[in-house]
């Protein structure tokens, strides 16, 4: 592509290369009288990829979290990543410009129930990708603990079946 009035542009469209590989540009300048200089190279990196992003901790298999949790992800990106920034029901938590994409979690701080977690990658094009884990918080303990059949000082024998109650928010 030629130009004859600055600035001198062109749009160059990466989205057909190989995703990761380094390319050298250069620009070559005419003159009037067809005298050109060509330019110093520049080294791009191509990367029209969206990072890909995993919440790695909590893990989906726990099914209920309290106390204080760290909240881990990793990240990838051909280009490189920028930040990362995570939330808590859609209320951002941190946010990490170098690895390990991790911040501490105080569970205690949010109601007992259903919680969203979500981590979002920025590459360093300004690509992003997001993703997101649901959990349960509970942090209150079991109540109304009891054995139920046995009272204080009875005398037993042999095997004896020994019942007992609690209640919980969500299961015992």
């Amino acid at each position: 592509t030629s130009t004859n009035s600055p600035p001198y542009t062109f749009i160059w469209d990466t989205t057909g290369l190989e995703e990761g590989v380094g390319h050298t540009l250069t620009v070559k300048a005419y003159d009037a009288s067809e005298n050109s200089t060509v330019s110093s190279g520049k080294w791009v990196k191509v990367s029209n990829d969206d990072p890909l992003i995993t919440i790695t901790n909590p893990t989906p298999e726990e099914l209920y979290l309290k106390d204080s949790v760290l909240f881990i992800t990793t990240t990838s990106d051909s280009g490189g990543i920028d930040y990362v920034d995570l939330f808590v029901d859609q209320i951002l938590l941190d946010s990490d410009t170098s690895a390990p994409y991790q911040e501490p979690w105080n569970t205690a701080l949010y109601t007992d129930g259903l919680h969203t977690l979500t981590a979002t990658s920025y590459d360093i094009t300004g690509r992003y990708a997001t993703t997101s884990l649901s959990v349960t918080v509970d942090n209150t303990d079991p109540n109304n603990v009891s054995i139920t059949n046995l009272t204080e000082g009875q005398v037993v024998s042999g095997q004896k079946i020994v019942e007992a109650w609690a209640l919980d928010n969500f299961e015992i």
